[in-house]
Parts: C-alpha cells; structure tokens; sequence
C-alpha cells in the first residue's frame, strides 16, 4: 500500500529526476502528470516533498512492496527517457535506486550530508575505510593507473586519498603554499603550514571517520567496512530555495565491497549496470597534469574543508590526561571538568580500551548479575581520582549509576564549548550490546596519553599502557 510518506518521497525523486540535466521538456511535465495520479500524488505531497532529500526520499520508497517497487522503476525509467535521451546524473539516480530498492543483504546504503551551500557538479567515487584492510590497499595500488582510466572513460574521478597526498608531496611545496595563501590571503604562516600538513599526510581513516563521519555528520561512516561512495545527487532544501536562504545536501552512494572481491572488480560491476541506463554518453574531458594543483569536484570540497578548520590538524589529535595540573586536554585545548567528572571520562577510555565501554547498569537485576564487574570499576574509580584529588574518596559503583549519566552529560556540555574540531570523536555517547547499555567515544586509543611529571615537558606514556591503571 502506497501511503503519504511515499507519495511525498515518490514525487521528490520525480521532480529530481526531471530537473537532473536541467532541462524540462513539456514530454516530461505531461508524463509527470500522469505519473502525479497514478501514484495519488496531491499538491500538498508535492509541497511536503520540497523540503526532504533525494536520500530520504529513497530510504523511504524501500518499504514499499515488489509489486510497488517494480511500478517505481518503471515509471522513473520512463520519465529518464521521455525526451529520448537519459544523461548521467539521471543514470545514477536510477541506478541508486536500483540498487537500494533490490538490496537484500546490506551491501548498499544511501547518505547525505550538509555541505553549506557547495555544488558537486563532478561525478566521484572515493574509496573509503575506517581500518586500513592492508590487502585492498595493495590491490589498488597496484590497479590505480587501470582503475583511474576505467572511470576516467565515464568521467568519475577516482579518488585514493594515499594517491592525492603522495601527489601533493611529490608536488613544489612553496607553490601549494602559496596557493592557500591566495585562497586563505587571512591565514598566517603556522596556519598556512599546519593546512599543507593536512593536504599532504590525511589518511583514507582520517577522512572516513574524523571528516565523514564526524565533522560531516554521517555517523555510519565512523565505523565503516571497505567502500565505494559515489556522489549521485544534490538535494536543496526547501526544493526552490536559493543556496542562501536554503541547505545544500549532497547525496551519496555507497557499497560495501564485497568479500573475495577487488575493487577492480566492484567498479567494473558499477560502470556495467550504470553503463544500461545512460543513452547520452559525456564527451570524455581531457586528463588534468598530476603537478598542478586541482580546484574542482572534490579536490575543492577537501581543501575548503580542510581550510574551515583554520589549521587544526587532522593528524595530531592527542587526548592528554594532564596528572601534573589534573585536567584533561583535547587537540590543544583545555577542556575544564571537576575531579569526578574527569574521572568518569578516564574511566570510560580505559573500559573501552578493554571492552565495549563503561557499562550503564539500570537495573538491580544487571547490577546483580555483573557484581565482580561493579567491584572492579569501583577499585578502579577510587584509583582514577586519587589522580586528580586529595580528598578520601568512597565511591561504590552501585551507588552511583545515576551520577554517571549526570556527569557525562557536563562533560558533553563542557566539551562542545571548546568548539574542538570533529568534536562528536571524543563526546561519550550509548551503544547498546546484548541488552546492556555502554558509554564509549570514537577516539583512536593510539591517540591518548597519560602526561606524569618529569623532565622540561613532563612524561607522556599511551593510556593503553600505563600501568598504575591497569
């Protein structure tokens, strides 16, 4: 059955594809007529559809049943080719759909992101990782030249972030520099040099997680398998809206690599089914120089990214639990919490190093059930805040469950005003795990460190292996 909701997300995905190669055709508009009372849709779906995403509005239409399904795809192929012809970005967002709609094992999921008023108009696919899968990366370097010569030929840019920072390496630094002084003429030279830092050493997990994943707000992506994604759309909200009064959504593609697969192979899958729906193939535009410096498609969305970020540093992102002057300290930046509630975030690090995190027991019945657990957090707990405070300290885990969930939404509080860069990375956050609750974060445990007291700049050992708290 066909409901409001979909009504809404079916006419967003028509009108979408109607203004995808920004042309409309008075085939196209009868057509979309047409489909407006086959489908039921009313003018008040049409008004509730300017103001949702094309990935939304997909997400949606997969609740619908086969037969449903099917009439969807028929009538979208029809309306792609009322004025005879279907151009990429029409190609894609068919075969989004396709792909979504058919999915039966969780191979494909559609994202999108807020990019503030940015216009994609190149087409991408940028491999993607949270934790480097050492034989994929092999792989690919070893078929980069073949892989970027495929999708050159349907002009997609293949991006391999080890690729653009060995390039931008091997590139005259002075020039690169003094690019991003033309471009950020605000920017001194410490910012200048820590912005060529971030161009040149970004690694493909860096990018998943830190600016996919938390600065851009696509929360699956903080923990995600080997991938493809693919920019397939731009949705602006409300629909009509300029980039200044309404929000740019770029809309994203991405498949999960499948096992025993190469990329290779993936791609060549990819480029065969869009391949079937484009009838009105680009003219091949020519290759760019590997020595000039790239300000287009996505090579402009990570420098003006990267360039938001006023130079902090995607690279160095210590967590210092400060023992000298009993604080914690976030890429930089001073984080003030009371003894208690530093306690708390230390001992969320270091059950996560160990487990899932630091469990949330709610009822008598858990506490029961995990009484060796309760016992060792609360040893560990009076051990942690001896660290940060001089007074007798009897807490029991037990007692203080509640106290917990008040102290880690202070520390959430107090972080966010520091403004710190992809600050979602290191907010304690739930995840649920076989009915038990759990306060965890995103941080990299390589990145924390305990500073004691000793020499000019005091003692840094990893977290991980400090032993007074293990």
């Amino acid at each position: 059955m066909i409901t409001h909701l979909h009504r809404v997300a079916i006419a967003r995905i028509l009108s979408d594809l109607i203004r995808s190669d920004k042309i409309i055709e008075r085939s196209e508009i009868l057509l979309y007529n047409h489909l407006q009372h086959k489908f039921g849709i009313t003018q008040k779906d049409r008004i509730e559809a300017q103001s949702t995403t094309i990935t939304d509005a997909m997400n949606c239409v997969r609740e619908l049943d086969n037969d449903a399904k099917q009439q969807l795809q028929e009538a979208l192929l029809q309306t792609a080719n009322a004025d005879n012809q279907c151009v990429a970005r029409e190609a894609l967002i068919l075969l989004a759909l396709k792909y979504i709609l058919e999915d039966t094992d969780g191979k494909y999921e559609l994202l999108s992101c807020d990019t503030h008023g940015s216009y994609i108009e190149d087409k991408f696919m940028v491999y993607i990782e949270s934790d480097e899968q050492e034989d994929l990366n092999d792989d690919i370097q070893c078929n980069i030249d073949a892989i970027c010569d495929k999708m050159h030929l349907w002009n997609f840019d293949f991006i391999y972030i080890p690729h653009i920072t060995q390039k931008m390496k091997h590139m005259d630094a002075d020039y690169i520099k003094d690019i991003i002084r033309y471009m950020k003429p605000m920017f001194n030279d410490e910012t200048v040099d820590a912005l060529y830092n971030n161009l040149t050493h970004i690694t493909t997990e860096n990018f998943t997680t830190e600016l996919l994943g938390a600065q851009m707000n696509m929360p699956t992506l903080r923990e995600a398998a080997p991938s493809l994604l693919i920019n397939f759309g731009t949705s602006i909200i409300p629909y009509c809206a300029t980039n200044h009064q309404g929000h740019t959504y770029t809309d994203f593609l991405r498949i999960r690599i499948d096992d025993n697969t190469s990329v290779l192979q993936e791609i060549t899958r990819f480029i065969s089914d869009y391949g079937n729906f484009i009838t009105d193939r680009e003219m091949v535009r020519p290759a760019t120089q590997d020595n000039v410096f790239k300000y287009f498609g996505f090579y402009k969305a990570l420098f003006d990214f990267l360039a938001q970020t006023d130079g902090s540093t995607l690279i160095d992102r210590k967590v210092v639990i400060d023992l000298r002057h009993r604080s914690l300290r976030i890429c930089g930046r001073d984080v003030k919490l009371s003894p208690t509630q530093l306690t708390t975030y230390v001992l969320i690090l270091l059950q996560s190093i160990r487990s899932y995190g630091l469990p949330h027991l709610r009822t008598k019945a858990q506490l029961a059930e995990n009484a060796k657990l309760c016992s060792e957090l609360t040893n560990k707990y009076r051990k942690v805040y001896s660290a940060f405070s001089s007074v007798d300290n009897k807490w029991v885990f037990e007692e203080n469950t509640k106290n917990i969930a008040a102290n880690i939404s202070h520390i959430r509080k107090k972080m966010q005003e520091q403004a710190i860069l992809s600050p979602d990375v290191y907010l304690p956050y739930q995840k649920s795990i076989e009915g038990i609750d759990y306060y965890c974060t995103n941080i990299n445990i390589e990145n924390i460190y305990v500073l004691e007291s000793g020499g000019e700049d005091g003692i840094q050992t990893p977290l991980s292996n400090y032993r007074p708290w293990k």
